[in-house]
């Protein structure tokens, strides 16, 4: 059935090979997979994948599958077709109930329930070390899947949850009482907050490579979570993001801080999910895409925003949430990250919070008692009386140290040694870091022979200039 559908869809040179009597060869022969039929395909030369699923219409029709029902990707490589076909009618019947709606607790290292994949098995989001986008049109569920999501998060009593809405809306309301932070508007005071918020993750990273370090540990554990202040788990919530990012003022700098702190949060216990009606070039800055792990695309309006979302080049691959129906098909997402597989269809679990139902108090009610339960409150950052035995970096000292005495040092030499000497701060500096820092203290770096470098008298000098307005400032 599959050859026969793929002779019939007026690609020229698959039209060519069937007609001088050529046989497909299945790399994997079609094969029950959970509620559906999948089957690898090597298509003959001249035939790639993405040909294939452009015609994913017609493809269906030859299959008697609805679009939706009808899943042609490529697979290692592009003269591999991946199919899977859905049984007919089967994805219409949604994820079915939470599993968390009336009892449970969670661990966040394992992941919280988030939806019913195509194949029908329940999957768990994974939380610890992944970052997500999350977006789609108006209407289509994203609000509530990042509900989902934090819902199975405060179930876990050592996770501390931080929310910036930028819009006028009650999705996160409920939560009030189970947050760290809330944010809400789309007024300039709520975009500088989100700044703000940007800026203390970028700290907060920092501080929590250096407590990892004296630890002797690569990333947060469970153990760590559990016993070590400082490191338990944060989950932060940027809602309409691109609000945030397209802001005149304030966009640039948190597109660019943005990118960094998900680069060094994934092993510091941190996780950012940022969601998005409309993902757009200017809106999600390309970085944050390539550096989310996980994206979640609700039915989109093209290849840009389906890219966006999911990764760039997705679209062209088969893996495309432009298929999905606004209205018929909400709830229902295109994902990647979520397993190992290279993209899952997700009928997303919904837990109903509206003018006539309400099911999102109720859990945040048994997340307040489980706080009660386990002996916690509401979990908060570290204030700075906290953790006195945690300076800050000195830039201007740390550059004067990795100078080792001499007299000038390329640049790029000083951020080699910069990142040997503190990987938490300095392991993902730049040039532009690096002048920054300079610039900072009255400096800036010098051409000579040829290249730039950084030299010992100007560093010493600000030194000097610094020590002797401390001076002046205790007198």
């Amino acid at each position: 059935m599959i050859s026969r559908a793929l002779a019939h869809l007026g690609i020229a040179p698959l039209d060519r090979f069937f007609k001088d009597g050529g046989e497909l060869i299945y790399t994997v022969p079609a094969r029950l997979d959970g509620n559906g039929t999948f089957a690898q395909v090597r298509l003959p030369l001249g035939v790639t994948a993405d040909m294939v699923a452009d015609r994913r219409d017609r493809l269906a029709a030859n299959l008697g599958r609805a679009k939706l029902e009808t899943w042609p990707t490529e697979g290692t490589e592009a003269g591999l077709l991946d199919l899977w076909v859905a049984d007919k009618g089967r994805l219409g019947s949604g994820a079915g109930p939470w599993p968390l709606l009336v009892d449970g607790e969670v661990d966040v290292f394992d992941g919280v329930p988030f939806g019913r994949s195509q194949r029908g098995e329940v999957l768990n989001a994974p939380i610890m070390e992944r970052n997500y986008l999350i977006g789609g049109r108006p209407g289509q569920g994203k609000s509530s899947a990042g509900r989902t999501l934090c819902l199975g998060c405060i179930l876990d009593p050592t996770v501390e949850l931080r929310v910036h809405v930028f819009a006028s809306n009650p999705d996160f309301d409920p939560f009030r009482p189970r947050l760290s932070a809330y944010v809400k508007g789309d007024d300039d005071e709520a975009i500088a907050a989100g700044l703000a918020e940007l800026r203390w993750l970028r700290d907060e990273v920092t501080r929590r490579g250096q407590l990892l370090e004296r630890h002797g540990a690569a990333k947060v554990t469970r153990k760590l979570a559990s016993t070590v202040r400082g490191l338990h788990p944060v989950v932060v919530i940027f809602d309409e993001c691109h609000e945030m990012f397209e802001h005149p003022q304030f966009g640039s700098e948190a597109g660019s801080l943005a990118i960094k702190v998900i680069k060094k949060a994934r092993k510091c216990g941190i996780t950012l999910v940022f969601l998005t009606q409309s993902p757009t070039a200017t809106s999600i800055p390309k970085d944050l895409t390539r550096n989310c792990s996980n994206g979640v695309a609700f039915a989109v309006a093209d290849q840009v925003a389906n890219d966006g979302l999911l990764g760039s080049g997705t679209f062209r691959q088969g893996i495309r949430a432009t298929e999905l129906r606004p209205g018929e098909d909400r709830g229902t997402a295109v994902c990647v990250g979520l397993t190992a597989n290279r993209f899952e269809l997700v009928n997303t679990f919904y837990v109903a919070f509206d003018e006539d139902r309400d099911e999102v108090t109720p859990v945040i009610v048994r997340a307040m008692a489980l706080l009660d339960e386990h002996g916690r409150s509401v979990p908060v950052p570290l204030s700075e009386n906290d953790k006195p035995d945690e300076p800050r970096p000195d830039h201007l000292a740390d550059i004067h140290s990795v100078l080792c005495g001499e007299t000038r040092v390329r640049t790029q030499i000083v951020l080699r040694r910069l990142a040997d000497l503190n990987p938490a701060e300095y392991g993902e500096w730049s040039f532009q870091d690096l002048a920054a820092a300079l610039v900072a203290a009255g400096l800036a770096a010098r051409k000579s022979d040829g290249v730039m470098v950084v030299r010992a008298v100007d560093v010493v000098r600000a030194l000097a200039e610094r020590d002797a307005d401390g001076d002046d400032a205790d007198e």
